[in-house]
C-alpha cells in the first residue's frame, strides 16, 4: 500500500489510469482542434482551425497582405457607395430647395413697386434711414420722404445725401429726400413706414393727424414694446462677467416670457419665432452694436443709468419701455421674471448682482 502510494500515477505513455484499470472507457476519440495563423510570419494576422493531426503546410493560406488587401478593397468599395448615396440625397434636396423658392418667389411678384410713386418714412433715426435707402434702390423713379424734426439731419440729407448724425459715411439714393414739413411729406402718399420709437409714438402722431389720409397704409417699423428690455438683460450678464451658459439661460428665459406675453395678447407663437421675433432678439441681445446690450454692460459694470444716458446719442428704447412691459404682463396675468428684474434695476430698486442672485433662487417652470 504504502509503495502504491509512491509510485507515479501516471504510466510511460503518460496516461494517467491504464485501459485495464479504469471502468470509463470513450466509445470513440475525441477531435481536438487548433488554430493557426494564415501567415506564420506574423502574429497579427487571421486564424484558421485546423484538426490534430492536420498537415498545416498543405493548407491553402492566402498571404496576409493578399486579404488584407481585399478586405480594404471591400470597405472601400461600401464607403464610397455610401458616399455617393449621401451626396445624391444631399443633391436632391438641394434641388428641392431651390425650385421651392423660385415658386414663392414668382408667387409673391405683384405690381406693387411699380404703381407706387411716392413713399414717407416717419423718423430720421438709423433704422428710418436704413429702410429709406433700401426702399429707394428698389425703384429709382420712386419719390422717399422722410419726415424728420432735427433741421441738420434734415439740411445733410438734402444737400449732402447722407444722415449727418446716424450714417455720416454712407451715401444715400439721390431720391430719398428730407423735410420737417408733415403736410408735404404725406401729400399723395401712397405708404408711409412708421419708424419712430414707440416711447414717442403716440406725440408724434398726434402731431401729424390732421394731414394723414384715412385711407393711407402704414407699416409699422417701430421697435422698444419686449426684445430691447431683454438685450439690457444679456448686457448686464455680459457686464458681470458671468460667462456663456449664464447669457444663454438668461436669453432662452426672456425669449419664453416674450412668447408668454405675446400668445395672450393675441400673436401667433409663429411669428415670435421666426426672424422678426427670435432673429431679432439674438441680433440685439448678442451684437455690440445693441444701444440697449450696451446699457446692460455698463449697468453691469457698475456705472449710474443716468451718466450712461447722457453719453448716448441714441435711443435705449428698453429703458423707457421697461415699465410698460410689466405694466402690460400684470393686465394679461403673465409673470415674467428676467424682465421684471430689469424694470427695477433701471428703477434702481434693485443692483445688478442682487438681481441675478434673485433670478437664479426661482423656480424653474414651463409656463407662469
Amino acid at each position: 500500500m504504502a509503495a502504491s502510494l509512491l509510485e507515479s500515477p501516471f504510466l510511460s505513455n503518460r496516461q494517467l489510469f491504464s485501459t485495464t484499470h479504469h471502468s470509463f472507457q470513450p466509445q470513440k476519440p475525441i477531435p481536438m482542434y487548433y488554430c493557426v495563423p494564415f501567415s506564420r510570419s506574423s502574429s497579427a494576422c487571421p486564424l484558421r482551425l485546423c484538426a490534430v493531426g492536420e498537415n498545416v503546410d498543405s493548407l491553402a493560406l492566402p498571404p496576409l497582405a493578399k486579404v488584407v488587401a481585399e478586405d480594404s478593397v471591400q470597405d472601400n468599395r461600401v464607403s464610397l457607395e455610401r458616399s455617393k448615396d449621401r451626396r445624391k440625397v444631399v443633391k436632391l434636396a438641394w434641388e428641392k430647395l431651390v425650385r421651392w423658392s423660385r415658386y414663392w418667389r414668382s408667387k409673391a411678384k405683384t405690381d406693387v413697386l411699380e404703381r407706387t410713386k411716392k413713399v414717407v418714412v416717419l423718423g430720421g433715426g438709423s433704422f428710418g434711414t436704413a429702410i429709406a435707402a433700401h426702399v429707394a434702390h428698389r425703384k429709382a423713379e420712386l419719390e422717399i420722404n422722410m419726415l424728420v424734426r432735427d433741421p441738420e439731419v434734415c439740411r445733410s440729407i438734402n444737400e449732402s445725401h447722407c444722415n449727418c448724425k446716424y450714417f455720416p459715411e454712407h451715401k444715400l439714393p439721390e431720391n430719398v429726400i428730407a423735410t420737417t414739413d408733415a403736410k408735404a411729406a404725406l401729400l399723395c402718399a401712397d405708404f408711409c413706414f412708421h419708424a419712430v420709437p414707440v416711447q414717442f409714438s403716440s406725440s408724434f402722431l398726434k402731431g401729424i393727424a390732421d394731414y394723414v389720409d384715412p385711407g393711407l397704409p402704414f407699416i409699422s417699423l417701430s421697435k422698444g414694446a419686449l426684445k430691447n428690455v431683454l438685450a439690457i438683460a444679456a448686457g448686464i450678464v455680459e457686464g458681470l462677467n458671468l460667462g456663456n451658459n449664464s447669457m444663454a439661460a438668461l436669453v432662452a428665459q426672456g425669449c419664453s416670457e416674450i412668447r408668454w406675453l405675446g400668445t395672450k395678447m393675441g400673436a401667433k407663437s409663429t411669428t415670435l419665432t421666426g426672424l422678426s421675433g427670435t432673429g431679432d432678439i439674438m441680433l440685439t441681445c448678442f451684437v455690440n452694436l445693441s444701444r440697449n446690450r450696451t446699457v446692460g454692460v455698463r449697468l453691469g459694470s457698475g456705472e449710474k443709468l443716468d451718466d450712461i444716458l447722457n453719453s448716448m446719442n441714441q435711443v435705449a428704447e428698453g429703458v423707457s419701455t421697461a415699465g410698460a412691459v410689466i405694466t402690460l404682463a400684470q393686465k394679461y396675468k403673465v409673470k415674467m421674471p428676467v424682465l421684471t428684474a430689469v424694470a427695477r434695476i433701471i428703477d434702481n430698486e434693485l443692483t445688478p448682482a442682487k438681481a441675478v442672485y434673485e433670478l437664479m433662487n426661482l423656480p424653474q417652470v414651463e409656463e407662469v
